[in-house]
């Protein structure tokens, strides 16, 4: 048998390489690793298939939104960067190079890329929803109302855009849309809505409706909902059941994450409850603690600080 020439006997190779996987192997155990929360070896994989071939967007694409999820922002979007040079109309590419953007602190950079991304494909309900919450964090709060809306009106059937367009009210100090979007929010997706229940309860109590916020709540708490301890002791709370200590005490008092977060979701539902009874001074005691606990901003944050403001415009 002749030998083959040099170029023929390399090609025949790397085909044999990728027959008996190749990067198509390697970008599905990519896959499979980041579904099953695994980011670090979904990372190896998809450098694997990256090896093999440099211009593999879905690689690329999986990579960066595993980077993301370790926190490796910078090599996420350097990833990001590479697969939209490769597929400039990619509408998936800008709309995760915009939540990586944002993740890193560019909100003014992530909206660029939901621009791009609602451009391209302007049917993504996500996508509004996504650049409705970075133009939230940029302070454009009628900006953000249109784009939540639009995702809703895109799909209807979205709870979380009715939550996200809630929360968003909920600020501005609209209570009674705010009360009608959680309430579809809780229809839509009547699971895991922990923290929609007990802003029912704020909005309806806010509301004059005091009688029907304990009402729900508590069928609500009786019907075995929730599930975890700290919301159980909340509910309970907010209906007179359980004290500001005994709420306090559920949210933990280590110095991890958690536990703060916990603790200032705590202290603005006591501050929520004290509004409600009439007592502003102990509800801004309460908000000014929340802020004080050393968490990012979280939607519970960005309610307190929106509660005190009220406050101190009242003053």
């Amino acid at each position: 048998m002749p030998r083959l020439p040099l170029l023929a006997a390399l090609l025949l190779s790397v085909s044999l390489t990728l027959g008996a996987g190749g990067p198509d192997a390697a970008i599905a155990e990519g896959d499979r690793a980041r579904e099953d929360g695994r980011p670090a070896e979904a990372v190896e994989a998809y450098s694997r298939a990256l090896e093999e071939d440099p211009c593999a967007v879905p690689a690329l694409h999986g990579r960066a939104l595993a980077r993301r999820r370790l926190g490796e922002f910078r090599a996420a979007l350097a990833d990001l960067a590479a697969a939209v040079e490769l597929e400039p109309r990619n509408a998936a590419l800008h709309h995760d190079l915009g939540l990586t953007r944002l993740d890193a602190g560019n909100l003014k950079g992530a909206v660029e890329a939901y621009d791009e991304a609602i451009r391209l494909d302007p049917g993504v309900s996500r996508t509004w929803n996504n650049r409705g919450f970075a133009r939230r964090l940029l302070g454009d709060a009628d900006g953000a109302l249109r784009d939540i809306t639009m995702a809703i009106q895109i799909d209807p059937g979205s709870a979380r855009a009715y939550r996200h367009r809630a929360l968003c009210l909920y600020n501005l100090g609209d209570w009674e849309d705010a009360l009608g979007d959680f309430e579809t929010a809780v229809r839509l997706e009547p699971a895991g809505q922990d923290h929609a229940h007990l802003r029912l309860w704020i909005l309806r109590a806010r509301l004059g409706r005091r009688a029907k916020a304990d009402g729900e709540l508590e069928a609500w708490l009786d019907a075995g909902n929730p599930a975890d301890a700290f919301p159980q002791t909340a509910g309970r709370f907010l209906l007179g059941k359980a004290t500001r200590q005994e709420l306090l005490d559920a949210a933990g008092s280590g110095g991890g994450r958690d536990e703060r977060v916990r603790r200032s979701e705590a202290h603005f539902l006591a501050a929520s409850r004290a509004l409600a009874d009439g007592d502003p001074d102990a509800a801004r005691a309460d908000l000014e603690a929340a802020l004080r606990q050393g968490v990012e901003e979280t939607e519970v944050i960005r309610s307190a600080a929106a509660e005190l403001e009220r406050l101190g415009r009242k003053d």
